[in-house]
């Protein structure tokens, strides 16, 4: 599947999890585990999945969490002994934690696709979404590890040391 014109979630999906969620849908799918509007049948076989979005990141340090939306596409036979294609969308649960390398990739559910709306506290790009009810709540914490002080008296926060510590550099 071309890269171009995805998001961060999405090349991850493709470069890390892509083989495991294949795995997880083919087994749920071939041991009959849910109700997936595909009919009972003996010869069964999925035979592709499409990536079509991601949504629902939730990020909390290393680990995250993030629903997946594939097309799965198999073959079967019917009643009638007669092959027949079906595709299927499913929304595949993840969690994944990844500090410096990738640590754990897991599918947490499968289940047939629904409309639902968009959630998380993060961006599909891994860019930490705060509401402006949060803002207070955020700045104060990062002050608290990076200059304390400037949260017992007013003081010039000292960015260019504070991104020196974090290992930033300038672009």
């Amino acid at each position: 599947m071309p890269l171009e014109g995805k998001n961060e979630l999405e090349r991850f999906v493709d470069k890390f999890g892509y083989n495991t969620i294949w795995t997880a849908i083919t087994a749920c799918l071939l041991d009959g585990n849910g109700d997936f509007g595909i009919a009972s049948c003996t010869d069964f076989t999925p035979q592709d999945m499409f990536l079509k979005f991601t949504r629902n990141l939730a990020v909390d340090g290393c680990c995250f969490t993030f629903d997946a939306v594939f097309e799965v596409y198999a073959s079967l036979r019917d009643e009638y002994d007669e092959e027949q294609n079906q595709g299927q969308w499913f929304t595949v649960s993840c969690a994944a934690e990844v500090d410096d390398v990738l640590k754990s990739f897991a599918v947490t559910d499968i289940a047939t696709y629904t409309k639902a709306p968009k959630g998380g506290n993060t961006t599909q790009n891994f860019v930490p979404v705060i509401s402006k009810k949060q803002m207070d709540a955020e700045a104060t914490a990062f002050l608290r590890l990076y200059c304390p002080e400037a949260l017992r008296k007013p003081t010039k926060v000292p960015i260019r040391e504070i991104a020196d510590r974090l290992g930033l550099q300038r672009s």
